[in-house]
């Protein structure tokens, strides 16, 4: 079975964060037993519970930063950044109201998670009119005129200016709910 191009980026922007969706919820399974049979993973598990902004920035760098840079390398195209950012804070938000750790009004949580869901489809509906309702149709027109003006040094440069940015615009969002 041969996939089109559409159909390949659509596969590969599913399974993008598999990683770790994986991963956390075999955290929260973890956390809800609250024992585990392998003492490396009880430890991760009981550091992941401790330090919940952490273990976002963990699973971000590892997921976002480092894997879709490798994709990009192999696709020569960093759409796959843009698409993401349409639902990342929607993982996000619901990364914090799942943690065990997390204390807040349910009420004004149903609410937040709402209003940022309604943003997330808006943005992700003007993300694929913009790509003429294709996946990954076209990466951003600045990182593609980078890539141009630096195509020699673009497969390194692009993990700080496309994916490693991003790690720092995230955290510094997270860092700015703490501080509230």
């Amino acid at each position: 079975m041969h996939l089109n191009r559409n159909q390949r980026n659509f596969f590969l922007a599913v399974c993008a964060a598999l990683p770790s969706l994986a991963f956390y919820g075999a955290f929260l399974t973890f956390h809800s037993k609250g024992s585990a049979e392998n003492v490396w993973w009880a430890h991760i598990c009981t550091w992941s519970s401790a330090h919940p902004l952490a273990l976002l920035n963990l699973l971000f760098f590892f997921n976002v930063s480092v894997l879709f840079w490798v994709v990009s390398l192999v696709q020569r195209s960093t759409w796959l950044i843009d698409l993401y950012w349409t639902v990342l804070p929607v993982l996000m938000a619901h990364f914090f109201s799942w943690h065990p750790k997390s204390t807040s009004d349910p009420f004004r949580s149903r609410v937040v998670i709402t209003l940022t869901w309604i943003w997330s489809i808006r943005l992700t509906h003007s993300y694929f009119r913009r790509e003429n309702w294709q996946w990954g149709e076209r990466e951003d027109w600045r990182f593609a005129n980078m890539r141009k003006e630096d195509s020699k040094h673009w497969w390194w440069v692009s993990f700080f200016v496309a994916y490693l940015s991003q790690q720092v615009l995230a955290s510094e969002v997270l860092v700015s709910y703490l501080f509230e």
